[in-house]
């Protein structure tokens, strides 16, 4: 919580600094020194509520709660339970990753094939393609998803169960 741990850690080349001490007090002068030192995103947790207007007047770019951080991403995972990591865009959009199972509708096509039959939406892209545990690489038309078949998805409409029920994920809940 002093200037100079902040510039011996190298502030003035920091592009961003994430304060995640225990105490709301403890992290907002954190990330009062930080924009005090010009770091241009300052990100912290936040313990009580009642601080985040606090923390927004200070400058702060983001403030989240660790608890309702952890009960979003569990409550996901009860509601879509074959969606293994997600990332919000903007909007509904999304990035995810989604294990292909043995029943999915697309499971032993071609991306171009999966297109053509419309299984695939306009608003969805397969972004990489992980198989047998290998190296992601970037697909292409001809390449053959396969079951067990670990893909990236970008989806516009976000993981909506329309779109991830083509990789398999039929149990997702609506």
């Amino acid at each position: 919580t002093r200037e100079a741990t902040l510039e011996e850690a190298g502030a003035d080349r920091a592009d961003a600094l994430v304060s995640t001490t225990e105490q709301d007090a403890t992290n907002l002068f954190v990330c009062l020194l930080a924009t005090e030192l010009g770091i241009p995103t300052v990100v912290s947790v936040l313990h009580q509520i009642e601080h985040r207007d606090l923390f927004h007047k200070m400058g702060v770019s983001a403030v989240k709660s660790p608890h309702h951080l952890a009960a979003e991403s569990l409550f996901r995972t009860a509601r879509q339970p074959a969606i293994v990591d997600y990332m919000p865009v903007e909007g509904d959009a999304e990035v995810f990753e989604i294990d292909v199972t043995d029943d999915a509708p697309i499971a032993g096509k071609t991306l171009e094939e999966a297109g053509a039959e419309g299984l695939v939406p306009d608003d969805v892209l397969v972004a990489a393609v992980v198989k047998d545990g290998n190296e992601p690489r970037i697909p292409g038309p001809t390449t053959e998803i396969g079951a067990g078949d670990r893909l990236t998805v970008y989806s516009g409409r976000g993981a909506d169960p329309d779109v991830t029920g083509v990789f398999g994920a039929l149990d997702d809940h609506r």
